[in-house]
This record gives structure tokens, sequence and C-alpha cells, in this order.
């Protein structure tokens, strides 16, 4: 060979290691099962052609049935889901059937007092009750329901249900094709509801011409097939397990093929199952009487991973938690602005402090601020903490917000609750500053199945506001926040916990120049908001074969907004009305937060998903009013709407109220916002040595009537 020709045969020979080394680490070999050789039972004294196979709850109890005999075995396992001899600690206990002499199948219902079974004898799911959960010898001796699946089916091989059991899945050969079929229940896991006429199939035969046993991974999007080499069992070893992606969860006609997994131990596949975590899959061998156990890199994969960044439900977690954490910013800027412009239209009056009033939250975490916060009471306790000069305050909200599904996130519901305690000082009309502690609590419901996010998250904030004149004013502010999240990811049954944490830095300017007429006061304003907000890394628990750990996010936060304001001065002979309302249209600017996360089993491999942190349009409208009485009592109240383009919005409460009076006499309102707005209004005063006490509670939003007053008078002789 010559010199030219040999380099040329080494170049395309170092092409051809780089496109396969290439082809490899695409390939992601590593989410492939581990063959545990050593991890196997022999179940022939029990039964000599072994086929399907189930697990209780809990992973300490294995059924397994087979076409040779007419009986159901269950086995007792002292370490959940082991199946060595060791942990085989009791056996022996049989459930004989009558109706169906070849069983291919067994399932349960989620507590395990109906077993199901499917034979291609009669072509049939036959349906027993159990006294007992998962315990055969509380079994019925005969089936209570049946259903045919002969019309579709001449060999069903296997079955299943999903979480809830309103569908019924069944595989098995018709004519020359093999095929899966979906049947609707319209009560789970009964299958007397089970509609006769199979809503979705779909042909597996290219794949797996000879289809047994069948399983789904508990979100719906994977389904793994066995497949049975019948053509030259005992020679060669090429069974194998297929593996199937649904682009919609459940739905079987969004099937696509993935791949599969090739054993080199097993003669004659049966069924596939997994243990609860998917991080173990078992293929029963009905030619050698076996279950193997293989150990899966990720939960309920045996091709790829399941991506999830696919996941709608994961999608909306991590959306959720930038969404309340950047919300927190802005309803925190919110309540001090709020304050800042009570200011300014109570300029002209020295009494500006709310005081008397004691605020009690039935909320774990609000009701712990009395605690820490001098909150006043009867004895005037912030009065003689503050210095001369300073006015403290209070202000409550309640917001209610929804953000619609997307083709990628599913549908979340927002709630919060928060509280503002501030002290401030004027030091001419037309400057203040002040410092304010806000508490708050979010609660996100995602989804449809049960996932969700919990925050409670803590903030101080500097504020102050200056002038030139009596019409033009700059606001500004500074605030630092602490949050604390729970969150909880349902996946099928399946549930995934974990704690994050996260700190904040936050600012907002705001200007404003007023035009007056009268008592009427007309106010354009413009305003930018900032923050940065770091959510600490975080890593699931509970399901070691699903859990995901989440790198830390940095979330950015950059709005601007121009809007109108207007107040008017409305009086009475005993009081004056403030009405005040607000138009404002802001723009967001913050850029989209990278998350990262990845498979706790699998460190290595990254999944990348971009959060945008808002909708870019918002409109806000505010309408609200302020009360002031000659007996100096002061509400204030206000309903704001905050509207994206799209399908997202928010509804908020703002409250605060006041009462300057003589130290005999103690108010206290309490609030309990977390699923309706409850109240309870309190009155004590002593009279003459005698402690007279007025109770209101009342609850608008509630079904059922739920208000009631009591008067009570005591005195200690």
């Amino acid at each position: 060979m010559s010199q030219s020709k040999l380099k040329e045969s080494k170049k395309f020979l170092k092409k051809i290691i780089i496109f396969f080394t290439i082809l490899l680490l695409n390939s992601n070999v590593f989410a492939a099962p581990t063959d545990n050789d050593v991890v196997s039972i022999d179940l022939s004294a029990d039964e000599d052609i072994t086929d399907g196979i189930t697990f209780n709850n809990d992973g300490t109890k294995m059924f397994f049935t087979g076409t040779d005999s007419d009986k159901v075995h269950e086995y007792h396992l002292s370490t959940p889901y082991d199946m060595t001899s060791g942990s085989m600690s009791d056996q022996g206990i049989e459930f004989s059937i009558t109706e169906e002499a070849t069983t291919q199948d067994i399932e349960f219902n989620l507590d395990g007092t109906k077993l199901f079974l499917i034979g291609h004898t009669k072509d049939t799911v036959y349906e027993y009750t159990l006294t007992t959960g998962f315990d055969l010898t509380t079994a019925s001796a005969s089936a209570t329901a049946s259903f045919s699946v002969a019309s579709d089916l001449g060999v069903p091989t296997g079955m299943i249900f999903n979480n809830d059991g309103t569908y019924l899945y069944v595989i098995g050969g018709v004519g020359t094709e093999d095929k899966i079929f979906q049947y609707e229940l319209s009560t789970g896991f009964d299958i007397t509801t089970a509609n006769s006429t199979a809503i979705n199939e779909f042909s597996v035969t290219s794949e797996v011409p000879n289809s047994h046993g069948l399983t789904f991974s508990p979100d719906g999007k994977k389904v793994i097939v066995a497949y049975d080499d019948i053509t030259d069992p005992g020679a060669t070893k090429t069974d194998s397990v297929h593996e199937y992606t649904l682009s919609t969860p459940w739905n079987i006609s969004t099937m696509s093929y993935a791949g599969s997994y090739a054993t080199d131990d097993i003669q004659r596949a049966g069924d596939v199952d997994f243990n609860n975590t998917g991080s173990k899959m078992y293929v029963t061998d009905f030619n050698l009487d076996r279950v193997f156990e293989y150990d899966l890199t990720c939960g309920f994969s045996i091709v790829a991973c399941i991506d999830p960044t696919k996941n709608k439900d994961k999608v909306a977690l991590v959306e959720a938690q930038a969404e309340i954490a950047k919300n927190f910013i802005l309803q925190t800027s919110s309540s001090v602005l709020n304050r800042i412009e009570w200011l300014r239209r109570h300029s002209k009056e020295n009494k500006l402090t709310n005081q008397n009033i004691k605020f009690q939250f039935s909320n774990k975490m609000l009701s712990s601020l009395p605690k820490v916060i001098p909150v006043s009471s009867g004895q005037n306790v912030i009065n003689e903490v503050l210095p001369d000069g300073f006015s403290y305050w209070s202000e409550g909200n309640i917001s209610i917000g929804r953000v619609g599904d997307t083709s990628s996130s599913s549908t979340k519901v927002i709630s919060t609750n928060g509280i503002t305690f501030g002290v401030d000082k004027k030091t001419d009309e037309n400057k203040f500053y002040g410092l304010a502690f806000r508490a708050a609590q979010d609660d996100v419901d995602v989804g449809t199945i049960g996932s969700s996010i919990d925050m409670d998250a803590y903030s101080l904030t500097l504020y102050g506001s200056a002038s030139k004149d009596d019409t033009k004013f700059i606001d500004s502010l500074l605030g630092f926040s602490n949050l604390r999240t729970d969150i909880f990811n349902k996946n099928g049954l399946l549930n995934l916990r974990s704690k994050r944490d996260g700190k904040q830095i936050f600012s907002a300017i705001k200007f404003r120049s007023t035009f007056k007429k009268d008592q009427f006061n007309l106010t354009p304003i413009g305003k930018i908001n900032l923050g940065y907000t770091q959510l600490d890394k975080y890593t699931e628990t509970k399901s070691e074969g699903l859990a995901l750990k989440y790198d830390k996010q940095k979330i950015q936060t950059r709005i601007a907004s121009i809007g109108m304001m207007f107040d008017d001065t409305i009086r009475f002979k005993n009081s004056t009305i403030k009405p005040n309302g607000k138009l404002e249209y802001s723009r967001d600017f913050s850029p989209s937060s990278d998350a990262v996360l990845s498979y706790v089993s699998e460190p290595d491999k990254n999944y990348h998903l971009y959060v945008d942190t808002g909708a870019f349009h918002n409109l806000k409208t505010n309408i609200g009013f302020d009360l002031t009485t000659k007996n100096n009592l002061s509400i204030t109240f206000n309903y704001e709407r905050n509207q994206s383009k799209g399908s997202s919005h928010t509804d908020s409460l703002y409250f605060g109220g006041g009462y300057i009076s003589n130290k005999e006499t103690e108010y206290a309102l309490a609030l309990d916002g977390n699923k309706s707005l409850n109240a309870n209004f309190d009155i004590k005063k002593n009279i003459s040595g005698f402690e007279t006490s007025f109770n209101l509670n009342y609850d608008p939003f509630s079904e059922i009537t739920n208000q009631s007053a009591s008067l009570k008078i005591s005195n200690t002789f």
C-alpha cells in the first residue's frame, strides 16, 4: 500500500471513530438498564409458565401468575422490592381461579381491594374483591364482574390501568397484528362501567411482533412493552423490552417509538413491571420460570431519561417559583408606595399614626409576628418605643391570581396573604422617610394532580420621598428579602418533596407631578422597579428514580411603568372621604432566567429551562378610598387588578385601619385569608372596674352563613 493511501485510510478510520464516539455520547446510553443476574428468583416450584407480575404499594408483597396453573401466588418480601431468596420470608399463599385457565396478567386497584386478571382462554378481564387490601386469603371465591375484549383481541397478553382507573389498556394479538387497546371507564376501577368500544388503539407489530405485558410511567408519558422472540427460544437470547413515548399523557394515539433494550438472559419475555420509584425493572421469563431484576439509571426509563423540561407540571413549578419571588418584590414595593401616597393625600394633617389596632392571624406564619414586632396594644407600646415625631402604620393584602396553561406549562393558581408594618417620620410637609417590615405567604396550586408550592417571605424596606415644591415628587425605596419555599411535586402516584431558600435585593423609584383644582388632584406618574433574586440549589427526595436536583437560579426584575392617578376630598359633617384611583401600564424588560436541573442518578447530564419571569405588557387598575372621622377612626381600602397580556391576571385587596383612643380601650382586628376572608373584630374597655368586651365574627365569602356577635362583662372581686 502506498504512503498516500495509508494516510487516507488512517484519516477515514479516525472519522469513523469520531462519528461513533459522538453517536455514543448523544444516544444517552447511560439510561440503559444494568443487569443484575444475581438478583433473580426461580418460581418454577409454584408456576411452570410464569407470566404476569405485580406488587403491592410498598413492595412488601409480590404477586405472580402464569398460563400453566389457575392460581395467583402471593410472596412476602421482608425487604421491599428485594426478590433475593433471603428476602422471600413467606410464600405459599395461593388464590385459585375458576374463570380463566391460562392467566396472562394481573393488576390491583390502588388500595388492593380489587384484583383483576386476564387470560387468552376467555379473552376477558375478571374482577375479584378483597376484604383486606392485597391479602389473597380474603379474595372473593369467584369473579364479581367481567369485561370481554374478544371483539378486539384474540390473544390478550397483558393489561394495566391508569392512575385513577378511568382507562384500561390491553395488549395482545389480533389476526397478524399486535396492538394496544384503550378503554374508558366512567367509574375508576369498575369494569362494569367500561365502554365496550375502545377509544384508541395503537399497533406495535413493527417493533414488537409478539407482544406481552405492558406498563406505564406514573406520569403517563411512557409505555414499556415486553417482546417474546418466539422464533428460536433457548437457542439465542434476543428477547427485549421496548419503550414508547406519549406526547399526550395516557393517550396511546400519541405514541411514538423510542427504542429498546435487549436482554442477554431472558429466553421468553412475559410481563414487565417497576418498583414504586422506577429505579428497578422486573421482567418475567415464562420459559425459565424466573423473574429478573434490572437497575435503571433514571426512573421508568430503559432508553433515555424522561426529559423533565417536557413535563408541563415540572415547568410550571419552576416558573411559579420565579413568579412568586418577583411578585413579592412588586407587592412589597406597592405596600410602601401606597403608604407614601397616603401620606401625600394627608400631608396637611399631623396625626399620621394608625394606633391601638392589634392584628391577629390564624395563619401560623403571620401569627408569629406579634412576638417579634411591637404591634400596638392597650398600653400603646409603640408610642413608648418610637422616638418623638415618628408615626407607624400597617397594611394587609390578599391577592388571588391565575396564570393559564400554555403549550409547555400547566395552569398556576396563586394566592397571597401579606401584612406590612412600618414607621416613618415627616421632616417637613413634602419630605418623609421610613422603615417597613413585610411578611407574606404564597400558596400556588399547579396543574390538576396536586403539585404545589408554599412560600414564606420576609422583607425589610427603607423608603423616602422628597420634593422641591408642592406638585413634583420623587419617591424611592430599597429593600432586602428572605424566601423560604416548600415544593411538592406530584408525579402520577409518586410524591417528591423539597425545600428551597432564596434572597432578594430590590429598589423602586417613582416620579410624580400633580395638577390641582380645588380638592381634586390629577397626577401623572412614572416608575421603575429593579430587583435581583437568587434561589438556592435544592434536591428532591422521596423517589430516587425520578428525583431531580436544581442548581442556583438567578432572577432579574426590570419593569418600567407610566400611568395616571387621581384623588379627591369630600367633606361631611363628621367625616372626610378621599376617593382615589390609578391606571398604570407596565413594560417588563426582565431577562429570562436559566434554570439548570439534572437527575440525582445522572448528575452529569443537565437540562436547561429558560423561564420568562413575567408578561411583557401589563395593565394595572386601582380604585379605593380613605375614610377619616372626627373621632379619629381611619379606614383605607383599595382593590387592584393587574392584567397581563394573555390569560394571566391578579386580583388584590389592600386594607388598613386605625383609631386613636384612650389607653383603656383596646381594638383588635383578626384576619384569616387562607381560603376565604374570615374577620373578627374585638373591642375591650374597662368601665369602673368591669371588663367589657364585644366580638363580631363574619365571613363574607363563605357559602355557609358564618357570622356571630357576643357581648361579655366580667369583674374580679
